[in-house]
């Protein structure tokens, strides 16, 4: 009779976090400022994959930091993922340069 509790409740308890694993789409996302270490033209090729579960297409605009001109409009749905890659290396979209970088706040 216990286990059978346990089991219960061990699939509510699943049943939860799954549930709430579907909260993460939003209309605003960040990317962290990542930092390399030694070699700043190491990482030379980046892609940053756009998908979604929406039928109807929009568009989605990419900033760099908080500046207000957009980098790139790209039109986005369910039937059509986009891509966007970024200069190489520390090119302060996804790598963030050694000025940058000393200048953020954590």
């Amino acid at each position: 009779m216990r286990k059978k509790i346990y089991k219960i409740i061990i699939s509510i308890i699943l049943l939860t976090i799954t549930h709430a694993g579907y909260s993460q789409l939003s209309d605003l996302h960040y990317l962290p400022p990542l930092k390399q270490s030694a070699n700043n033209q190491a990482i030379k090729e980046q892609t940053i994959y756009l998908s979604t579960p929406e039928t109807s297409s929009f568009n989605v605009k990419i900033y760099r930091g908080t500046n207000t001109t957009a980098l790139a409009t790209l039109s986005l749905s369910k039937s059509t993922p986009q891509t966007y890659s970024p200069a190489p290396g520390d090119n302060d979209i996804t790598l963030v340069s050694d000025n940058t970088h000393r200048n953020c706040v954590i």
